[in-house]
């Protein structure tokens, strides 16, 4: 350990993004090692260079160090240790959540190659953290024990994941962020890897997107997204706008994707829109779709004006 009463100990993040940045401050404690702290009764555990600032709004490192006074400042770069009850914070009054008796296969979410600050200051209490959950086989299940659609999405078995957090003492400042490749299992409904995805827990709220990659010659990837609902049930949707041949006549078609998981039960639809000009004149024509999810073929129809409808698969 090594003590700076002039605050000579700079913290600047190491393990960041351009979304995700860190405060910085001079300290006057450094430290190598692990330390471990409290904020709100969620336990966190920094690993590796630490610089704290002792000194911050309690009169001086003497007040620190004799314990009249919690507030300081802390920043971390190494690996950090966050317990589930951050997310027990977040998805406390959610249905599916506190009717839960799933056991999580870990207790911390751990994460390397990672970067954390903390600041106490007169009882309001602020906590960040940015870094990789090397195994992200589990992330689902531990986050979400309870829910449906943990039975139709998962991160892809031994991937990693980018694992950001902000906890602070107003509720709409509570956001757990996981940026990570998933599969999208959707039974008879077939399997699709979704990439770029992103999981964000706030308060009383669960978001899902990512790129939905389309198997069918005839559909485009599609970016969706949605909620996952405190009931259980799952709801993603999106667009994308592509250009189809239909057998020499090429249309631009507005594809559309929803995926539903409601009550335990899964669907896949999808449907298009069509739009055909003639001169300046143009109009929309629906574009009827059958999907044979085995074979993972999808045939488009579509009825064009002076040639009758026209199927491609």
């Amino acid at each position: 350990m090594a003590i700076d009463p002039e605050s000579g100990f700079a913290f600047t993040a190491v393990n960041s993004s351009e979304d995700f940045t860190f405060d910085e401050f001079d300290g006057n404690i450094y430290t190598e090692g692990t330390v471990p702290i409290t904020i709100d009764s969620i336990l966190i555990k920094t690993t590796g260079d630490i610089v704290i600032d002792g000194a911050f709004e309690n009169g001086g490192l003497r007040n620190f160090f004799n314990a009249s006074s919690e507030n300081l400042q802390l920043g971390s770069n190494g690996s950090v240790e966050v317990s589930y009850v951050l997310i027990d914070r977040l998805l406390e009054n959610l249905d599916f959540y506190t009717v839960s008796d799933s056991i999580r296969a870990n207790n911390n979410l751990s994460l390397s190659t990672a970067s954390a600050f903390v600041r106490r200051n007169n009882g309001v209490e602020k906590l960040s953290f940015y870094g990789e959950l090397q195994d992200a086989t589990s992330l689902y299940a531990d986050l979400l024990p309870g829910h449906e659609a943990i039975n139709f999405v998962n991160a892809v078995p031994g991937s990693s994941a980018i694992v950001s957090g902000e906890y602070t003492e107003g509720e709409n400042n509570r956001a757990v962020t996981v940026q990570h490749s998933a599969i999208l299992d959707l039974k008879d409904k077939g399997s699709y890897e979704f990439r770029d995805t992103e999981l964000m827990l706030t308060t009383d709220n669960i978001e899902l997107s990512g790129i939905f990659t389309s198997p069918f010659n005839t559909l485009p990837d599609i970016f969706i997204s949605g909620t996952l609902e405190g009931n259980g049930d799952m709801l993603l949707s999106g667009q994308s706008l592509f250009a189809v041949n239909f057998d020499g006549t090429t249309l631009p078609v507005t594809f559309s994707i929803s995926i539903e998981l409601i009550d335990g039960a899964v669907s896949l639809s999808i449907s298009g829109l069509a739009e055909y000009c003639e001169g300046n004149n143009c109009n929309f024509i629906p574009v009827n779709t059958a999907t044979d999810f085995e074979n993972l073929t999808l045939q488009l129809c579509v009825d064009i004006p002076n040639r009758g409808e026209i199927c491609i698969e």
